[in-house]
């Protein structure tokens, strides 16, 4: 299956979406990752314990969560992206392990993981996130679910 260059350059431009969306949240730049969304996107975190609501919402939820944390690794893999002209579909898996820092002790690990289904599309300021699902797989450490 042939790709044209036009094709080649969208799913590389929407896969440094996916990875600026990681770089934002692990290094709490609220500011870089409202620029991963349109302004009418929408996203639903309800599976993973998020909002579902607009990305806004999500911004503010994550900087109020991720505050909870030492340290984050956010990793994005197994990506696939379908391209439709100005719109696009893609489906990813990610992973995040996570400290939670304790006073004169060890940190305490937590690694979670799941999957993003979302739909891009091509703006004047490149390709950005206009609907976004996640949903957690797994979880394992002190939030672990029952």
């Amino acid at each position: 299956m042939a790709a044209d260059l036009q094709t080649l350059t969208d799913r590389l431009d929407i896969i440094d979406v996916l990875h600026r969306y990681m770089y934002a949240v692990d290094r709490r730049d609220w500011e870089l990752l409202g620029t991963c969304f349109t302004d009418d996107a929408t996203v639903d975190f309800s599976g993973a314990g998020g909002p579902n609501a607009g990305a806004a919402e999500l911004v503010a939820w994550l900087a109020d969560t991720m505050g909870l944390f030492a340290m984050t690794q956010h990793t994005v893999s197994n990506v696939l992206i379908e391209v439709n002209g100005d719109e696009a579909a893609g489906q990813a898996y990610f992973s995040n392990p996570m400290t939670i820092a304790h006073d004169g002790g060890p940190n305490d690990l937590l690694f979670s993981g799941g999957a993003y289904d979302d739909r891009f599309r091509r703006t004047p300021q490149g390709w950005r996130i206009a609907a976004r699902r996640a949903q957690l797989t797994f979880i394992e450490g002190p939030f672990r679910r029952a």
